[in-house]
């Protein structure tokens, strides 16, 4: 079964090194596209809402259909997306398209998770998702230095047509070589599921408040960089991949790390360390400076907390409820990002561009206060007890 995490971790690496040659220039995209700074920070919200309104639905059908199926599906709806946004001319229309594609990437996301802690032993866990994480994080680094040479020089519809033929390769992969993991519900692993719901509870009221923090300043890192900062294109495109690079590299320690912490101290840690390090990024006196800073963010959220994370999750769920529950978790936060989102850009126009990178700072405390309340149940335990009650 580790096969699956091979598979997951190179055909999500290959999809990613697309996505993310254009993702983190969106802002400035959409600007080229006739998009003010309002209808940015909105289109953002959009694209969240996107992500993260299929998570739920795809956790149920995933926990009923199977993982395979919705994987795979969704990487195949990649194929028109990438054709549309070739053709698309004003940004409304980029945004709805992109909107979809999100969504859709959303709708696997539970599916993707679940099958990389399913088809492990327990034990693996963190290395295994350190694994998945790296290949991920991987693309994502390699990915904007793409965009930074090719989208200057030949535009975006070049990295657009390159999507549609990658999702069209990786969907063929996923359908030939990943096993599906689903397992039947018993009795006692939904009574589990119901003893866990308190610990659900806290944990995606920590992580509402991170998403609404994080939602604050994503659409805006891009755009702060070349209006305050005064980087160029290729400087903001050449500081996410260093970032991303540096991400990558701390990828494997953070899963070791998380090993000899555990998964709660290891998300918590990762909160604080990127709100606050995203705060203080904004004072950045060089590009240099920058690219340290926006480094510390992106091992905070792409390496620390993406790897904690998936196994936090799956200390506080079992495999038959495992999909829904992520999918609860996607949903929740999300709405808290597309709010947050649409926060930022009425904050930036009204309150100044400091603002929303401040408030993300000071958020990160409500944030813990409800993440520390989260306890890791040992599942044998739990079982026992339902068995003698």
């Amino acid at each position: 079964m580790e096969r699956n995490v091979f598979v997951l971790s190179i055909t999500v690496f290959l999809i990613d090194l697309i996505s993310s040659s254009w993702y983190m220039v969106i802002p400035l995209y959409l600007e080229e596209l006739g998009a003010s700074t309002i209808a940015i920070g909105v289109s953002f919200a959009l694209i969240s809402i996107g992500w993260y309104s299929l998570q739920f639905p795809g956790g149920l059908l995933g926990d009923k259909i199977g993982r395979k199926i919705l994987i795979v599906l969704s990487t195949t709806i990649f194929l028109p997306c990438y054709f549309m946004l070739s053709i698309a001319r004003v940004w409304w229309m980029a945004t709805l398209v992109m909107t979809v594609f999100w969504a859709f990437s959303g709708l696997q996301y539970p599916s993707l998770n679940s099958t990389i802690a399913e088809s492990v032993a327990k034990k693996d866990w963190e290395i295994a998702f350190a694994t998945f994480v790296f290949f991920n994080n991987l693309s994502w680094a390699i990915g904007p230095l793409i965009g930074a040479f090719l989208i200057p020089l030949y535009g975006f519809q070049l990295v657009f047509y390159c999507g549609v033929i990658v999702s069209g390769v990786c969907a063929v992969i996923q359908f030939l070589f990943l096993q599906e993991t689903m397992q039947k519900k018993s009795k006692v692993e939904h009574k589990i599921s119901l003893v866990t719901n308190r610990n659900i509870a806290y944990f995606l009221t920590g992580c509402s408040i991170f998403g609404l923090a994080y939602g604050l300043v994503l659409p805006l890192i891009s755009l702060y960089a070349n209006k305050l900062l005064k980087l160029s294109f290729f400087e903001i495109e050449l500081m996410f991949s260093i970032s991303q690079f540096a991400t990558c590299i701390s990828t494997f320690p953070s899963g070791l790390l998380i090993r000899k912490i555990g998964s709660k101290r290891g998300f918590i840690v990762s909160t604080l360390g990127a709100c606050l390090s995203i705060a203080v990024w904004i004072f950045s006196p060089s590009f240099l400076v920058a690219a340290i800073l926006l480094s510390l963010f992106s091992i905070f959220v792409y390496s620390l907390q993406d790897t904690s994370y998936g196994s936090l999750v799956s200390n506080i769920t079992v495999p038959q409820v495992r999909a829904t529950v992520l999918g609860v978790a996607a949903t929740i936060i999300g709405i808290s990002n597309a709010v947050g989102s649409t926060i930022g850009g009425y904050l930036w126009e009204f309150y100044g561009p400091v603002f929303p990178f401040l408030l993300c700072g000071i958020l990160s405390f409500p944030s813990t206060f409800f993440l520390l309340k989260v306890k890791v149940l040992d599942r044998e335990h739990v079982v026992e007890h339902l068995i003698h009650t």
